[in-house]
């Protein structure tokens, strides 16, 4: 991999299973009130339950939005690698 790669993982089909995945460990650690996956492939998430629901283009889109939220709970945790 070159270092002028990008963080995001390559397109593989198996995103949407890994998608679903993260989705559902995001709401039990509640970093989101809700995300559901679109029959269009989008992904609709709620970060509260009063919050407007936000579309994400795609499953590339929670996996970005899981790396987040890993990266606020290391941060906040004061692990480094």
């Amino acid at each position: 991999m070159s270092s002028s790669a990008s963080n995001r993982p390559p397109k593989s089909a198996n995103h949407p299973a890994v998608a679903a995945a993260w989705a559902e460990v995001l709401v039990r650690r509640g970093h989101l009130h809700a995300a559901l996956p679109a029959p269009t492939g989008q992904w609709l998430v709620q970060e509260g339950p009063e919050s407007p629901v936000l579309v994400l283009p795609g499953p590339e889109d929670l996996l970005d939005l899981a790396a987040q939220a890993q990266r606020l709970d290391h941060a906040s945790r004061g692990v480094s690698r």
